[in-house]
Protein backbone atom coordinates (compact mmCIF):
# COMPACT_ATOMS: atom_id res chain seq x y z
CA UNK A 1 0.00 0.00 0.00
CA UNK A 2 1.36 3.43 -0.93
CA UNK A 3 2.17 6.01 1.77
CA UNK A 4 -0.68 8.23 0.53
CA UNK A 5 -3.24 5.42 0.88
CA UNK A 6 -1.89 4.51 4.33
CA UNK A 7 -2.61 8.08 5.43
CA UNK A 8 -6.10 8.25 3.88
CA UNK A 9 -7.99 6.24 6.51
CA UNK A 10 -10.66 6.99 9.13
CA UNK A 11 -8.06 6.44 11.87
CA UNK A 12 -5.83 9.12 10.36
CA UNK A 13 -8.73 11.54 10.01
CA UNK A 14 -9.61 10.97 13.66
CA UNK A 15 -5.99 11.45 14.72
CA UNK A 16 -5.96 14.69 12.71
CA UNK A 17 -9.06 15.91 14.54
CA UNK A 18 -7.43 15.06 17.86
CA UNK A 19 -4.27 16.95 16.91
CA UNK A 20 -6.39 19.96 15.89
CA UNK A 21 -8.17 19.79 19.25
CA UNK A 22 -4.79 19.67 21.03
CA UNK A 23 -3.67 22.76 19.12
CA UNK A 24 -6.87 24.62 20.02
CA UNK A 25 -6.49 23.71 23.70
CA UNK A 26 -2.88 24.88 23.68
CA UNK A 27 -3.60 28.09 21.74
CA UNK A 28 -3.45 30.45 24.77
CA UNK A 29 0.06 29.19 25.61
CA UNK A 30 1.45 28.89 22.09
CA UNK A 31 2.54 32.50 21.69
CA UNK A 32 4.62 32.50 24.88
CA UNK A 33 5.92 28.92 24.96
CA UNK A 34 7.96 28.20 21.81
CA UNK A 35 9.08 24.85 23.24
CA UNK A 36 5.44 23.79 23.44
CA UNK A 37 5.02 24.79 19.79
CA UNK A 38 8.00 22.62 18.87
CA UNK A 39 6.70 19.67 20.91
CA UNK A 40 3.24 19.77 19.32
CA UNK A 41 4.79 19.93 15.84
CA UNK A 42 6.95 16.95 16.81
CA UNK A 43 3.83 15.02 17.89
CA UNK A 44 2.15 15.77 14.55
CA UNK A 45 5.27 14.62 12.70
CA UNK A 46 5.34 11.46 14.84
CA UNK A 47 1.73 10.61 13.94
CA UNK A 48 2.48 11.05 10.23
CA UNK A 49 5.70 8.97 10.33
CA UNK A 50 4.10 6.14 12.33
CA UNK A 51 1.09 6.09 10.03
CA UNK A 52 3.22 5.96 6.87
CA UNK A 53 5.57 3.30 8.28
CA UNK A 54 4.65 -0.33 7.53
CA UNK A 55 1.96 -1.62 9.89
CA UNK A 56 4.00 -4.36 11.49
CA UNK A 57 3.98 -4.68 15.28
CA UNK A 58 7.69 -5.38 15.57
CA UNK A 59 9.32 -7.09 18.52
CA UNK A 60 7.89 -4.89 21.27
CA UNK A 61 4.29 -4.47 20.09
CA UNK A 62 4.31 -8.10 18.97
CA UNK A 63 4.12 -9.12 22.61
CA UNK A 64 0.69 -9.54 24.17
CA UNK A 65 1.80 -7.81 27.38
CA UNK A 66 2.91 -4.70 25.45
CA UNK A 67 -0.33 -4.57 23.45
CA UNK A 68 -2.39 -4.88 26.61
CA UNK A 69 -0.32 -2.10 28.16
CA UNK A 70 -1.28 0.17 25.24
CA UNK A 71 -4.95 -0.72 25.75
CA UNK A 72 -4.75 -0.01 29.49
CA UNK A 73 -3.00 3.30 28.77
CA UNK A 74 -5.83 4.34 26.46
CA UNK A 75 -8.49 3.34 28.99
CA UNK A 76 -6.65 5.22 31.75
CA UNK A 77 -6.46 8.36 29.58
CA UNK A 78 -10.19 8.10 28.87
CA UNK A 79 -10.87 7.69 32.59
CA UNK A 80 -8.92 10.89 33.31
CA UNK A 81 -11.12 12.76 30.83
CA UNK A 82 -14.18 11.55 32.74
CA UNK A 83 -13.00 13.08 36.03
CA UNK A 84 -15.23 16.09 36.84
CA UNK A 85 -12.39 18.07 38.42
CA UNK A 86 -12.12 21.38 36.51
CA UNK A 87 -8.78 22.54 37.95
CA UNK A 88 -6.90 19.28 37.42
CA UNK A 89 -8.63 18.48 34.12
CA UNK A 90 -8.03 21.90 32.58
CA UNK A 91 -4.32 21.68 33.41
CA UNK A 92 -3.77 18.09 32.25
CA UNK A 93 -6.16 17.70 29.33
CA UNK A 94 -3.58 18.67 26.70
CA UNK A 95 -1.15 15.96 27.80
CA UNK A 96 -4.00 13.44 28.01
CA UNK A 97 -4.96 14.15 24.41
CA UNK A 98 -1.34 13.78 23.30
CA UNK A 99 -1.22 10.36 25.01
CA UNK A 100 -4.48 9.34 23.31
CA UNK A 101 -3.20 10.39 19.87
CA UNK A 102 0.03 8.42 20.26
CA UNK A 103 -1.66 5.41 21.87
CA UNK A 104 -4.20 5.23 19.03
CA UNK A 105 -1.41 5.20 16.47
CA UNK A 106 0.49 2.54 18.46
CA UNK A 107 -2.70 0.48 18.68
CA UNK A 108 -3.07 0.54 14.90
CA UNK A 109 0.54 -0.59 14.50
CA UNK A 110 0.16 -3.33 17.13
CA UNK A 111 -2.91 -4.80 15.39
CA UNK A 112 -1.61 -4.16 11.86
CA UNK A 113 -4.79 -2.08 11.41
CA UNK A 114 -6.85 -5.21 10.88
CA UNK A 115 -10.00 -3.62 12.32
CA UNK A 116 -10.18 -0.98 9.54
CA UNK A 117 -8.36 -2.73 6.69
CA UNK A 118 -10.25 -3.34 3.42
CA UNK A 119 -11.56 -6.88 2.86
CA UNK A 120 -8.98 -7.49 0.15
CA UNK A 121 -6.11 -6.85 2.60
CA UNK A 122 -7.02 -9.46 5.24
CA UNK A 123 -7.08 -13.25 5.22
CA UNK A 124 -9.83 -15.51 6.53
CA UNK A 125 -8.35 -15.71 10.04
CA UNK A 126 -8.05 -11.93 10.32
CA UNK A 127 -11.55 -11.45 8.88
CA UNK A 128 -13.02 -13.78 11.53
CA UNK A 129 -10.97 -12.10 14.28
CA UNK A 130 -12.15 -8.61 13.46
CA UNK A 131 -15.77 -9.63 12.90
CA UNK A 132 -15.80 -11.18 16.35
CA UNK A 133 -14.10 -8.09 17.82
CA UNK A 134 -16.68 -5.75 16.23
CA UNK A 135 -19.58 -7.82 17.56
CA UNK A 136 -18.13 -7.79 21.07
CA UNK A 137 -17.22 -4.09 20.93
CA UNK A 138 -20.60 -2.85 19.78
CA UNK A 139 -22.44 -5.11 22.19
CA UNK A 140 -20.43 -3.57 25.03
CA UNK A 141 -21.00 -0.06 23.67
CA UNK A 142 -24.73 -0.68 23.25
CA UNK A 143 -25.10 -1.89 26.84
CA UNK A 144 -22.98 1.03 28.13
CA UNK A 145 -24.92 3.69 26.19
CA UNK A 146 -28.28 2.23 27.20
CA UNK A 147 -27.20 2.13 30.85
CA UNK A 148 -26.00 5.74 30.75
CA UNK A 149 -29.21 6.92 29.06
CA UNK A 150 -31.37 5.26 31.69
CA UNK A 151 -29.15 6.45 34.55
CA UNK A 152 -29.02 10.00 33.16
CA UNK A 153 -32.80 10.07 32.85
CA UNK A 154 -33.31 8.86 36.41
CA UNK A 155 -30.51 10.90 37.96
CA UNK A 156 -29.81 14.41 36.65
CA UNK A 157 -26.44 14.44 38.47
CA UNK A 158 -25.22 11.65 36.17
CA UNK A 159 -26.43 13.53 33.09
CA UNK A 160 -24.66 16.67 34.30
CA UNK A 161 -21.47 14.71 34.98
CA UNK A 162 -21.48 13.30 31.44
CA UNK A 163 -21.91 16.72 29.84
CA UNK A 164 -19.38 18.51 32.04
CA UNK A 165 -16.69 15.84 31.68
CA UNK A 166 -15.23 14.36 28.50
CA UNK A 167 -17.92 11.69 28.30
CA UNK A 168 -18.94 12.47 24.71
CA UNK A 169 -15.34 12.37 23.52
CA UNK A 170 -14.68 9.08 25.35
CA UNK A 171 -17.74 7.54 23.71
CA UNK A 172 -16.46 8.69 20.31
CA UNK A 173 -13.02 7.24 21.05
CA UNK A 174 -14.44 3.87 22.08
CA UNK A 175 -16.77 3.74 19.08
CA UNK A 176 -13.81 4.01 16.70
CA UNK A 177 -11.12 2.12 18.59
CA UNK A 178 -12.76 -0.42 20.89
CA UNK A 179 -12.66 -3.16 18.19
CA UNK A 180 -8.91 -2.60 17.78
CA UNK A 181 -8.50 -2.67 21.58
CA UNK A 182 -10.27 -6.05 21.72
CA UNK A 183 -8.11 -7.44 18.92
CA UNK A 184 -4.96 -6.20 20.66
CA UNK A 185 -6.08 -7.71 23.97
CA UNK A 186 -7.00 -11.12 22.57
CA UNK A 187 -4.21 -11.68 20.05
CA UNK A 188 -1.42 -14.00 21.17
CA UNK A 189 2.28 -13.20 21.03
CA UNK A 190 3.64 -12.92 17.51
CA UNK A 191 5.69 -15.86 16.30
CA UNK A 192 9.38 -15.07 16.64
CA UNK A 193 11.71 -16.67 14.09
CA UNK A 194 15.45 -17.06 14.17
CA UNK A 195 15.80 -15.10 10.96
CA UNK A 196 17.26 -11.63 11.41
CA UNK A 197 14.65 -8.88 11.43
CA UNK A 198 15.30 -6.12 8.92
CA UNK A 199 13.83 -2.85 10.08
CA UNK A 200 13.48 0.01 7.67
CA UNK A 201 14.75 3.46 8.58
CA UNK A 202 11.14 4.68 8.58
CA UNK A 203 10.06 2.04 11.11
CA UNK A 204 13.04 2.76 13.36
CA UNK A 205 12.33 6.50 13.17
CA UNK A 206 8.68 5.90 14.04
CA UNK A 207 9.65 3.89 17.14
CA UNK A 208 12.15 6.49 18.34
CA UNK A 209 9.79 9.42 17.72
CA UNK A 210 6.92 7.69 19.52
CA UNK A 211 9.10 6.96 22.56
CA UNK A 212 10.39 10.54 22.60
CA UNK A 213 6.86 11.97 22.33
CA UNK A 214 5.83 10.02 25.44
CA UNK A 215 9.00 10.75 27.42
CA UNK A 216 9.25 14.51 26.74
CA UNK A 217 6.26 15.49 28.96
CA UNK A 218 7.86 13.58 31.85
CA UNK A 219 11.14 15.42 31.25
CA UNK A 220 9.29 18.74 31.45
CA UNK A 221 7.69 17.48 34.67
CA UNK A 222 11.11 16.60 36.10
CA UNK A 223 12.41 20.08 35.27
CA UNK A 224 9.52 21.63 37.21
CA UNK A 225 10.23 19.53 40.29
CA UNK A 226 14.04 19.35 40.27
CA UNK A 227 15.56 22.27 38.35
CA UNK A 228 16.65 25.44 40.20
CA UNK A 229 14.23 28.34 40.15
CA UNK A 230 14.97 31.29 37.87
CA UNK A 231 14.74 34.62 39.69
CA UNK A 232 14.65 38.10 38.17
CA UNK A 233 14.51 41.12 40.50
CA UNK A 234 14.92 44.88 40.53
CA UNK A 235 14.92 47.68 43.14
CA UNK A 236 14.49 51.38 42.47
CA UNK A 237 13.79 54.51 44.49
CA UNK A 238 10.27 55.89 44.68
CA UNK A 239 8.70 59.01 46.12
CA UNK A 240 6.56 58.58 49.22
CA UNK A 241 4.95 60.34 52.16
CA UNK A 242 6.79 63.28 53.71
CA UNK A 243 9.49 62.20 56.14
CA UNK A 244 9.79 58.75 54.61
CA UNK A 245 12.04 57.12 52.05
CA UNK A 246 10.56 54.55 49.68
CA UNK A 247 11.72 51.91 47.24
CA UNK A 248 9.90 49.79 44.68
CA UNK A 249 10.69 46.06 44.82
CA UNK A 250 9.87 43.83 41.88
CA UNK A 251 10.74 40.16 41.42
CA UNK A 252 9.55 37.08 39.56
CA UNK A 253 10.45 33.51 40.45
CA UNK A 254 9.91 30.91 37.70
CA UNK A 255 10.14 27.14 38.06
CA UNK A 256 9.87 24.66 35.21
CA UNK A 257 9.98 24.76 31.44
CA UNK A 258 6.70 24.46 29.51
CA UNK A 259 5.30 22.78 32.63
CA UNK A 260 5.91 25.83 34.77
CA UNK A 261 4.69 28.25 37.41
CA UNK A 262 5.58 31.88 38.18
CA UNK A 263 5.45 33.62 41.52
CA UNK A 264 5.53 37.43 41.42
CA UNK A 265 6.30 40.12 43.98
CA UNK A 266 5.71 43.81 43.26
CA UNK A 267 5.48 46.28 46.11
CA UNK A 268 6.56 49.67 47.44
CA UNK A 269 8.02 49.77 50.96
CA UNK A 270 8.76 52.94 52.94
CA UNK A 271 10.62 53.63 56.19
CA UNK A 272 10.96 56.64 58.49
CA UNK A 273 13.60 55.54 61.01
CA UNK A 274 11.01 54.20 63.44
CA UNK A 275 9.50 51.47 61.33
CA UNK A 276 9.24 50.11 57.80
CA UNK A 277 5.79 49.82 56.29
CA UNK A 278 4.11 48.74 53.07
CA UNK A 279 2.74 51.43 50.79
CA UNK A 280 1.14 48.87 48.46
CA UNK A 281 1.69 45.38 47.09
CA UNK A 282 1.98 43.20 50.22
CA UNK A 283 -1.68 42.39 50.85
CA UNK A 284 -3.38 39.01 50.76
CA UNK A 285 -4.91 39.86 47.40
CA UNK A 286 -1.37 40.24 46.04
CA UNK A 287 -0.66 36.63 46.99
CA UNK A 288 -3.04 35.37 44.31
CA UNK A 289 -1.25 36.74 41.26
CA UNK A 290 0.69 33.58 40.39
CA UNK A 291 0.47 32.04 36.93
CA UNK A 292 0.80 28.41 35.87
CA UNK A 293 0.94 26.21 32.77
CA UNK A 294 0.20 22.46 33.10
CA UNK A 295 0.86 22.84 36.83
CA UNK A 296 -1.25 23.28 39.96
CA UNK A 297 -0.34 26.05 42.40
CA UNK A 298 -1.59 25.93 45.99
CA UNK A 299 -0.93 28.97 48.26
CA UNK A 300 0.52 27.91 51.60
CA UNK A 301 1.49 31.10 53.41
CA UNK A 302 0.98 34.84 52.99
CA UNK A 303 2.10 37.01 55.90
CA UNK A 304 2.98 40.67 56.40
CA UNK A 305 4.37 41.40 59.87
CA UNK A 306 6.20 44.36 61.44
CA UNK A 307 8.22 43.19 64.45
CA UNK A 308 9.13 45.07 67.64
CA UNK A 309 12.25 46.54 66.00
CA UNK A 310 10.21 48.12 63.22
CA UNK A 311 11.36 45.60 60.60
CA UNK A 312 8.80 44.71 57.95
CA UNK A 313 8.79 40.99 57.04
CA UNK A 314 6.74 39.63 54.15
CA UNK A 315 6.57 35.95 53.13
CA UNK A 316 4.65 34.37 50.26
CA UNK A 317 4.93 30.57 49.83
CA UNK A 318 3.20 28.18 47.44
CA UNK A 319 3.31 24.48 46.61
CA UNK A 320 3.63 23.67 42.90
CA UNK A 321 2.51 20.30 41.52
CA UNK A 322 2.81 19.12 37.90
CA UNK A 323 -0.55 18.15 36.43
CA UNK A 324 0.90 15.02 34.82
CA UNK A 325 2.20 13.66 38.16
CA UNK A 326 0.29 15.60 40.84
CA UNK A 327 1.71 13.44 43.63
CA UNK A 328 5.02 15.32 43.17
CA UNK A 329 5.46 18.82 44.52
CA UNK A 330 7.95 21.52 45.34
CA UNK A 331 7.68 24.65 47.47
CA UNK A 332 8.79 28.07 46.27
CA UNK A 333 8.71 31.28 48.25
CA UNK A 334 9.12 35.04 47.96
CA UNK A 335 10.52 36.98 50.92
CA UNK A 336 10.98 40.68 51.55
CA UNK A 337 12.42 42.03 54.81
CA UNK A 338 13.26 45.72 55.25
CA UNK A 339 14.55 47.31 58.47
CA UNK A 340 13.33 50.61 59.87
CA UNK A 341 16.42 52.30 58.43
CA UNK A 342 15.84 50.92 54.91
CA UNK A 343 18.35 48.06 55.02
CA UNK A 344 17.17 45.18 52.84
CA UNK A 345 17.59 42.05 54.93
CA UNK A 346 16.01 39.54 52.54
CA UNK A 347 14.87 39.80 48.93
CA UNK A 348 13.47 37.97 47.10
Amino acid sequence: MSPVRRLATPETAYAGLLVLLVLLLALPALTRLPLLDAYLLFVIATVVVVRVAPATPGVWLGRRAARRAVVLLLLAACAVLMIPAPQVLSQSVLLVFVVIVLANVALGKATERVSTAPASAVDEREEALRNNAHRTAYLLLGVTVATLLVAGTLNLAIASWLTESGGVFVLFELTLFLPAMIIAWRSPDSIVTDAPVRRSLLSASAAVMTAASLVIPFLFTAVLVLAPAQVASSVKDRSGPAGSTCREFQATQTVGLVVEAQLPLHAVVCWDGARAYELWGLNRSDCRLWSNTFAIVEPVRCSDVTDANGTLRFAYEVDVRPSLLPMLRRRIAMHLSVSRTGQVLQFP
